[in-house]
Order: C-alpha cells, then sequence, then structure tokens
C-alpha cells in the first residue's frame, strides 16, 4: 500500500512510532441466543419457556463502543475503551453507571445520542492523548475507517495539529485491513454472548436488568482488550510492508505481478477513491507538505482505475 510505504519510509515504523486503530461497534442491549437453544415443539404448558424475555424496544436499542488496539503493549493496557448511549433513553440508569467506571476500567461519554459523531471522536482523541502522552513521546500512526465522524475536516485538521500521521483503510475493506474489524471483534462479540449467556442462565425467568447488563458488558471489555496482541493483528492487515506478515485473508490477493513502486503520496484524486467520496480540502490536510508529481484525472475515475487503486492496498515494499 502505497499509504502505509509512505509512512514507513519518513520513520513511522512500528519501532519508531506508535500505531493506534481507533473504531466503533454496536452493542445491543438484548443479547439474543444463538440458533439451537429453543425448541420448536414442547408440551403447550411450556411453550412460554421457550421464548426468550425481551421486549422490541429492547431488542432494537443499543449502544456504540469507541475501542482502539495498538502495537505497543504498555500503551494498549492504558487506551480508553468508552461506551456512547443513547442518552434520550434511561437516563437515570446511565447516570448511574458512571458509577461503575472505577472498578471496570470502562469509560461511559454522558450526553451522547448512541451514535459517533465529529465531536464525540474529537473528545474520544483528547482523551487518547492525555493517556498516551504521559506514557511514551514516540509518533502517533492513528489508522481509521473512512466513517464520516473520521474523515470530517474538523477532526483532520485536530489531528493534524497534533502532528499525528493519519492512516485512512479504503472503503469496503475494513473486514480485511482493519485491525479491529479483522481481528478483534468477531472474538470480543463471542465472548460478549457467552458472558451474558451465562448471567441469563443465572436467574430462573431468563430476564436480564439494564444494571446487569452493563456490567456484564464492561466486565466482558476490561477482559478483552488490554492484553490484546495488537502487533500482530496490524501485522495480517497489511499494515506492514513486509509481505511475509500478511495474514492468510491477505495474502491470497498478492501476486506475484504486483508492482513495487517509490513510495509517494495519493494525488487528491486517488484520495477520492480510496475514502469513496469527495472531501474538498482533505487532501491538504493529510499530505501537507508533499506534492505528487502525477497528473490529477482530468475526467471520473473508471471502473478499471478504481479496481487498480484498491488493488494497490497489498503492494509489498
Amino acid at each position: 500500500m502505497q499509504w502505509v510505504r509512505r509512512l514507513w519510509s519518513i520513520g513511522a515504523t512500528f519501532n519508531d512510532a506508535v500505531w493506534i486503530n481507533v473504531d466503533e461497534t454496536a452493542l445491543p442491549y438484548f443479547t439474543g441466543g444463538r440458533p439451537g437453544f429453543r425448541m420448536k415443539t414442547s408440551e403447550k404448558q411450556l411453550k412460554d419457556r421457550m421464548v426468550e424475555q425481551s421486549s422490541l424496544s429492547l431488542r432494537r436499542c443499543h449502544c456504540t463502543l469507541i475501542s482502539a488496539v495498538s502495537t505497543d503493549p504498555a500503551v494498549q493496557k492504558v487506551l480508553p475503551q468508552i461506551l456512547l448511549p443513547n442518552f434520550a433513553r434511561q437516563k437515570k440508569a446511565w447516570r448511574r453507571a458512571s458509577l461503575i467506571e472505577s472498578h471496570t476500567g470502562v469509560r461511559i461519554m454522558l450526553g451522547t445520542n448512541g451514535w459517533s459523531t465529529c465531536k464525540s471522536m474529537r473528545d474520544y482523541f483528547k482523551i487518547i492523548k492525555a493517556t498516551v502522552c504521559d506514557i511514551t513521546s514516540k509518533p502517533i500512526v492513528m489508522v481509521m475507517d473512512c466513517h464520516p465522524s473520521h474523515i470530517a475536516t474538523s477532526t483532520i485538521h485536530w489531528l493534524s495539529r497534533q502532528k499525528w500521521h493519519t492512516l485512512l483503510i479504503p472503503a469496503k475493506l475494513t473486514y480485511l485491513l482493519q485491525p479491529l474489524d479483522a481481528c478483534v471483534f468477531r472474538r470480543f462479540k463471542h465472548a460478549l454472548f457467552v458472558e451474558h449467556a451465562k448471567q441469563k442462565a443465572r436467574t430462573t425467568d431468563g430476564t436480564q436488568s439494564f444494571e446487569e447488563w452493563l456490567e456484564a458488558t464492561c466486565t466482558c471489555i476490561r477482559r478483552s482488550f488490554p492484553d490484546l496482541d495488537g502487533m500482530a493483528c496490524f501485522k495480517a492487515c497489511a499494515c506492514s510492508p513486509d509481505e511475509r506478515e500478511l495474514g492468510p485473508r491477505v495474502s491470497q490477493f498478492v501476486t506475484a505481478q504486483t508492482h513495487c513502486g517509490d513510495s509517494r503520496a495519493l494525488t487528491e484524486e486517488e484520495l477520492f477513491e480510496v475514502i469513496g467520496a469527495r472531501r474538498e480540502g482533505l487532501h491538504a490536510l493529510l499530505f501537507p507538505k508533499i506534492v505528487s508529481e502525477a497528473r490529477p484525472l482530468d475526467r471520473p475515475p473508471s471502473k478499471r482505475l478504481k479496481l487498480t487503486l484498491l488493488s494497490s492496498v497489498f503492494t509489498s515494499a
């Protein structure tokens, strides 16, 4: 990937910088059972016991978890994992929930609507800055996908003022190239289901109060994230120019005809292809000191060009 090779060429390697991947995932208030947990046929008087006890509103509600993974084990242990609740619902419960932060290590950002916004992302980066800068003085490489709150001009401008490098994962390739999506969230969601299933099994009716749900969720977050092997996750997702360190899902797209060119900044049109949208002014914020020699395109990019640009993600140095 041109972007990765450029970062390594300017000294932002795994040894010289701290790489951090930030992403969000939804945490439902009701974690349903898996197939096989219900019986299709049963005695008439027992049929009501074979249905999970939850309301429609409970099954549809969720909060957002903003999580992070780093290449530095010392940084990984203190990285903030933050819940963004829909504060319009269950206000009293979420206000009481702030009391659990002291013994779970999970922070709760009150006053949100449950979705990641430009303001919540900047607030999250400020927490990362206050936490990480006390541990290391190395440069920061922030790896993010192309969610609107990540590529907003105000967000990128704040990161550039901190002298942090920014690496954007190409649109529609996060399942392969984003460490949290490819290596972390699936195992975390499975552990979350197991934790909630155990808690429900200890009750007589299989129900779960909000406080019990929150306690189980925070416990699972505390067990899953601080001891992650972030370095292995980043290497498996093509964040290293060494082709031999790629994960099996990514390496299958690498061919012997992969072109190895010199590292350079993306042109403006290439950047628009990577993020999947036109955002004027974003190129100048991401590449302020480098001007590409490539001539900008005078026509809309074709489908062949788009596939070529996306396949360049897997180019090795």
